[in-house]
């Protein structure tokens, strides 16, 4: 019979270092990782793209209603959209010549459509 000093226990070892030991899961940690970082990036910078293209169909649609009606409209709403604080464009006629358009990214920078400039900063 074997006495409790002969029997070998064996030490476990701790959870991560058995799943850094393991290459395969090392491995698809990091594509993972990198996956959701590529992920993220693009996102943000595909909604604004979306958000400028969409933002200069309303431009046109602005230049067109002052075509129509001889001046710029004082609010997005003339034009059948309906305006709230929550956005994403954001509308204010500056004079009877300029207007600015704008919507901020994900970021929380501001991007904006200047009339007199005829472009997007």
């Amino acid at each position: 019979m074997e006495t409790p000093q002969n029997i070998k226990t064996e030490k476990s070892k701790p959870f991560f270092s058995e799943l850094l030991n393991n290459k395969k899961i090392l491995w698809a940690a990091v594509i993972i990782v990198a996956l959701l970082t590529v992920t993220f990036v693009f996102n943000d910078s595909a909604r604004e793209t979306f958000l400028e293209k969409r933002g200069s169909m309303i431009v046109n649609e602005i230049n067109d209603y002052k075509v129509n009606n001889g001046a710029y409209p004082d609010s997005l709403s003339y034009m059948g959209y309906k305006m709230d604080e929550s956005g994403p464009f954001f509308y204010q006629k500056l004079d009877t010549a300029n207007f600015i358009l704008w919507f901020e990214t994900n970021e929380g920078k501001i991007r904006s459509y200047l009339s007199n400039k005829k472009s997007w900063e």
